[in-house]
């Protein structure tokens, strides 16, 4: 049985959701602890509750197996909530995303940790993932197909996208959208994904499972400018702009 005392290991902890898992984590009083490349930047987000250990997942050197084993040390489970999908990692997305998670599998491991939760995307399936050029599915795609292949206790949850991307898309009183988006879309709130994630990762009975997570209701970008206007309590006028093509 594993130390009820010993931490969660959340690698990806000061991003979008990874933020929100390890502060669900806290919040549950749960011993975090978060591998960050920028422990100072990691203080400023989750305060002073979780762990950190300061190591870059990007480098193959020998550094980074050492930041990585020291956090992986005497964990009791393990959430990653990698992403590299920003214009500063975008660039190095296959060898965070996918060769760094994979070489984490395999420390994991070697740690003796089994327990490890890993957030996808909502749903993936390889003949969608070959008909479309989009790299980050075939990624998460590889890293799924690894973990149902090892002896770990694995869970993967496919979180929806994040329903701050409709606030992305305002623009002082417009919401710009490129296409217009889709008639109905998908989405999560980050603080539901906090909670479930480390709902999960605190759970025995989940090995082995992928689960998908979602919001109640899908929603159409129009839809969403309505609904934001009224809580708002101003009107948010919804913009469609032509997709140009893009690489």
């Amino acid at each position: 049985m594993a130390n009820q005392n010993a931490p969660v290991l959340v690698i990806g902890g000061t991003g979008h959701l990874g933020s929100s898992i390890a502060g669900s984590l806290v919040g549950m009083r749960q011993p975090v602890r978060v591998l960050t490349r920028n422990a100072v930047r990691a203080r400023q987000i989750l305060g002073n509750e979780p762990e950190l250990v300061e190591g870059d997942l990007a480098p193959r050197a020998a550094v980074a197996r050492s930041a990585v084993m020291e956090a992986l040390d005497g964990a009791r489970a393990v959430v990653i909530c990698v992403s590299a999908f920003s214009p500063k990692l975008i660039r190095q997305m296959k060898e965070i995303e996918r060769d760094a998670v994979l070489t984490i599998l395999d420390h994991a491991r070697e740690a003796g940790i089994s327990r490890l939760v890993y957030i996808s995307t909502y749903d993936i399936r390889q003949d969608v993932v070959d008909s479309l050029d989009f790299p980050i599915a075939q990624i998460k795609l590889e890293v799924e197909t690894a973990l149902r292949g090892s002896d770990l206790a694995w869970t993967v949850l496919g979180a929806a996208p994040s329903m701050d991307i409709f606030f992305a898309m305002i623009r002082g009183d417009r919401m710009i959208v490129p296409g217009g988006g889709p008639p109905a879309l998908p989405t999560i709130s980050r603080t539901d994904v906090g909670q479930i994630a480390a709902q999960t990762a605190l759970r025995g009975d989940l090995a082995g499972q992928r689960i998908r997570m979602v919001g109640p209701e899908a929603m159409s970008f129009p839809e969403a400018a309505e609904r934001i206007s009224a809580v708002w309590g101003k009107t948010i006028c919804y913009r469609k702009i032509p997709l140009l093509p893009l690489r």
